[in-house]
């Protein structure tokens, strides 16, 4: 199962947009597509109020397996690599350059 899926998944019992799709990269066509293709495999329907998750979307969503995914290294929030500094020892004292000394 691929991690887009999953994150439509997870939108629809949240009741999100697809914004978090669309940050990803893929275009209103292709989230389309997504629906369509979860809908035909009976994840999710389609009713009066929008989309649903099925029992099955629910149980496929909640599995401890898929569920890890979502919070994959994808989502992880890293250090820019340029704001890393060297290791300092114990008794040095480091103050960062104020952003004003970049003007």
């Amino acid at each position: 199962m691929h991690i887009n899926l999953l994150i439509l998944l997870d939108a629809i019992e949240r009741r999100e947009d697809a914004s978090r799709l669309r940050v990803r990269g893929l275009e209103y066509h292709q989230i389309l597509e997504l629906i369509e293709g979860a809908v035909a495999e009976g994840l999710i329907e389609r009713t009066e109020e929008g989309l649903q998750l099925t029992d099955r979307g629910r149980s496929t969503l909640t599995s401890r397996k898929w569920r890890s995914l979502l919070r994959g290294p994808e989502y992880w929030i890293l250090p820019k690599e340029d704001s890393r500094i060297d290791r300092l020892d114990p008794d040095e004292i480091y103050l960062p350059r104020p952003n004003w000394a970049d003007d």
